[in-house]
């Protein structure tokens, strides 16, 4: 065995977001008629919102891009 788990106490972990408030962000972005838009979060980095997203779309295989310029991210109704 090459590793060893040493408990600790005291110690604070915020937990992870919710795998399913990606999903829920990309299904009301498809509820709606746009064909692009923003997504602002200001409790998540722009890179973890991109991460989470496309995990989403891809899982759920959703016609939704996500991508991100300057720092912003954006949801895109894919048109295939």
């Amino acid at each position: 065995m090459g590793y060893k788990l040493k408990p600790v106490e005291g110690i604070q972990i915020s937990p992870r977001a919710p795998r399913g408030i990606y999903r829920e962000m990309i299904e009301k972005f498809l509820a709606g008629n746009d064909k692009a838009a923003e997504v602002v979060d200001e409790s998540r980095k722009p890179f973890n919102l991109v991460i989470g997203l496309r995990n989403a779309a891809k899982s759920g295989s959703f016609p939704v891009h996500v991508t991100q310029k300057k720092g912003r991210v954006y949801l895109l109704r894919s048109e295939d």
